[in-house]
């Protein structure tokens, strides 16, 4: 939409975002609750916490949209725009060239703020989608269509994946803020089109003090979803990026040992599987059965990120 030459583009997904172009100036991204989030006793206020610290914490300053307005109360965030780029769910996927790149920014990133927020306890107490779906709960089953159900119930009753999901739950380690969603569609390229420079990571609803092999394991899911959507990636592609993005991990917080990387493969699988069922209505079939494959194969063998083959 425009209006006097003032450009109005709805992003909303889950909550209401909205990006706002005056001529000839910088855009603002504006998101707050819809009406029936907020009845659902779904608000900002992780989100908003995490804006907060990037005020004075600058390991989260670095990988979140620059912040101009942080309104608690109004439950409204407002983001410079400016210099933000598509998703990585969008401009990655279809190029595996970019995966090992996109990998090591994350994974830097990821344990720059799991460094500096370790023992940090902040944030709301959402938990990622996949460990109510293993508890079979009533909300997060019944939000599902037809086709995620099945895809949901056939994940949970594969018993690789099934134990994969449980495992998550039983072994859940606490230890600094966690994102909770760190899926592609929630990180955007920073930079002109064509020549980006970084990563930004938004949509920090979910955030918590969690597992921080969550957020890792949901990294490393992110590069077999990106196989599995891409079809035909190059024979190593996949491996390659994730251990880039492992390595620069480690390298800014500190080497996972051998059960954490269990966890992580854990991980993976569940955020796999998740992405399966997020796909199921809208996508077509091949995907989603490459997404159900690999979910297994990462279930069958969360060891193999502790053993190097991932």
């Amino acid at each position: 939409m425009e209006t006097a030459g003032l450009q109005v583009e709805d992003l909303s997904r889950s909550h209401v975002v909205t990006r706002v172009t005056p001529p000839g100036r910088p855009g603002v991204v504006v998101k707050m609750p819809s009406a029936a989030n907020l009845a659902a006793g779904r608000s900002l206020a992780g989100e908003l916490l995490v804006y907060r610290l990037a005020t004075w914490m600058e390991s989260i300053a670095a990988v979140v949209p620059q912040p101009l307005l942080i309104d608690e109360a109004r439950q409204v965030l407002v983001l410079r725009g400016e210099d933000l780029g598509p998703s990585l769910a969008t401009a990655a996927v279809p190029e595996p060239a970019l995966w090992a790149w996109c990998g090591e920014r994350l994974g830097t990133a990821m344990g720059r703020w799991h460094r500096d927020t370790e023992g940090l306890r902040v944030g709301g107490g959402a938990r990622p989608f996949a460990l109510d779906l293993v508890e079979r709960t009533p909300v997060a089953l019944g939000t599902l269509g037809p086709a995620a159900r099945q895809v949901a119930e056939a994940l949970l009753a594969d018993v690789a994946v099934g134990a994969a999901l449980r495992g998550v739950a039983a072994e859940w380690t606490p230890a600094c803020l966690v994102h909770g969603d760190l899926k592609w569609d929630n990180c955007l390229l920073e930079g002109p089109p064509g020549a980006p420079h970084g990563v930004r990571v938004i949509d920090w609803e979910l955030a918590a003090f969690g597992d921080p092999a969550w957020d890792a394991g949901c990294a490393v899911g992110e590069l077999h979803v990106a196989g599995a959507l891409h079809g035909a990636a190059p024979p190593g592609a996949i491996g390659a990026a994730v251990g880039a993005t492992l390595q620069a991990y480690a390298a800014a917080w500190r080497p996972p040992d051998t059960a954490t990387l269990r966890r992580i493969g854990r991980a993976a699988a569940a955020r796999v599987g998740q992405a399966a069922v997020e796909h199921a209505e809208a996508g077509p079939p091949e995907p989603v059965q490459r997404l159900i494959a690999a979910a297994q194969l990462l279930a069958a063998d969360p060891e193999a990120l502790a053993a190097g083959r991932a």
